[in-house]
């Protein structure tokens, strides 16, 4: 083992190993003992030890070592505390160290019992090596106004708070700048209202991908999601949150999964849409489908209001190749109908979904002899799967096809 040359080669075979196993090489020898404090990646995650003596003197190595570590780059620091003994203090420290070593990835998930809120140091907010931040709940984002992080690609954050110096929740003028962004999950955050996302999302002049994650403890109000740049968008909306405004402006955008039961009214303008999964209340069917003519593959469900269900018109698809429409809801054949028949380049049609006995109860639509059977019928379909039917809306089906 000492007649390995090169440490360079030791450093690079140790950071295939989980930190807290590198660390137990450094009884091996002299040389041994620091170097997996040239380790470009560390993690760190207590909810492995079940002991409470291991906890403490987990936190005890983690305050004293992670200072010391030696890499003038440390690529990645995902750290994971959910009990005693550790504090938000050692959020902190590590944090402060990890921007020391100009960190690029720092993955931060603390879940405390009793529930804290630690507080990220200033540091953090101009960090110009930084490319991926993830911050999972108890996280307090004391967030100053001339906030920036340059080198910044993709932000994640779940169950956290946006505070100003005053720990107030912030407003528009507290947004941070992202001049390199092209990735932004929030899930569950709380901020001050609509205004802030707005200004938010302006600040991040390059973003290609969305997730947003909103639940009935939310107070944003309207959402509006305008930006230029956005191609995938992901919105998630808690049914029992109140009903409101959607507004999504987004020219370059090529796909979207939208899931939303809180009545909300849309406003669309995604001309250049190609794949659209979309499970919501609508009450505007042709308006709210109008904004999605241009998709090649489409999946449905959606629950139709019974007044705008005898009167649906069918909506031309001119590039739809894929449709996969949900059959647990009501007045899905009425759908099916009109799409078919707006679909002349249809190549795949599937039907999904349960046996829910308000699905049972919808009376299916069938073409009479006068009706002209749909033209991708005829042309272009090539495949046709159904799966979890009910075995009397199969034989009504068949009469269809």
């Amino acid at each position: 083992m000492e007649k390995i040359n090169s440490d360079d080669l030791l450093v690079k075979i140790l950071s295939f190993l989980p930190t807290k196993v590198a660390v137990t090489t450094s009884i091996l020898s002299k040389r041994w003992k620091f170097l997996w404090l040239r380790m470009p990646k560390l993690e760190y995650d207590e909810d492995r030890d079940t002991k409470p003596s291991n906890r403490r003197r987990f936190r005890r190595f983690i305050r004293r070592t992670l200072p010391l570590h030696r890499v003038p780059v440390l690529e990645s620091l995902p750290l994971k505390f959910s009990t005693l003994p550790f504090q938000p203090e050692d959020i902190k420290l590590c944090v402060e160290a990890a921007v020391s070593h100009c960190v690029r990835e720092l993955f931060i998930d603390y879940y405390p019992h009793p529930y804290k809120f630690a507080t990220l140091p200033f540091c953090v907010y101009t960090c110009k090596s930084l490319e991926t931040l993830a911050l999972s709940y108890a996280i307090l984002m004391v967030v100053p106004r001339m906030a920036c992080l340059p080198s910044l690609k993709n932000l994640l954050l779940q169950g956290v708070r946006y505070v100003d110096e005053s720990f107030q929740l912030l407003d528009e003028s507290h947004t941070v700048c992202f001049p390199s962004l092209k990735s932004l999950h929030l899930k569950e955050v709380i901020s001050s209202d609509e205004r802030y996302l707005r200004s938010l999302l302006g600040n991040c002049p390059v973003l290609e991908e969305l997730v947003m994650e909103l639940d009935e403890y939310d107070t944003m109000g309207a959402v509006h999601i305008i930006v230029p740049s956005l191609k995938s968008l992901s919105l998630d909306i808690d049914c029992d949150r109140s009903s409101d405004v959607v507004e999504i402006v987004a020219p370059s955008l090529e796909y979207i999964k939208l899931n939303d039961h809180s009545d909300n009214k849309f406003l669309i303008d995604m001309p250049k849409i190609e794949e659209a999964y979309i499970d919501a209340n609508i009450f505007e069917y042709e308006k709210f489908l109008g904004a999605f003519t241009s998709v090649k593959r489409l999946n449905l469900c959606l629950m139709l209001q019974r007044s705008e269900a005898k009167n649906v018109a069918a909506i031309c698809f001119n590039q739809l190749e894929s449709l996969k429409i949900c059959t647990c809801k009501p007045y899905w054949s009425i759908i099916l109908l009109r799409l078919l028949k707006g679909s002349p380049k249809l190549k795949v049609l599937e039907l999904h979904g349960d046996s829910t006995p308000l699905c049972l109860k919808a009376r299916l639509v069938c073409w009479d002899q006068v009706t002209p059977v749909p033209e991708c019928l005829l042309t272009s379909l090539e495949t046709f799967k159904w799966t979890a039917y009910h075995q009397d809306k199969k034989r009504e089906i068949w009469l269809i096809i």
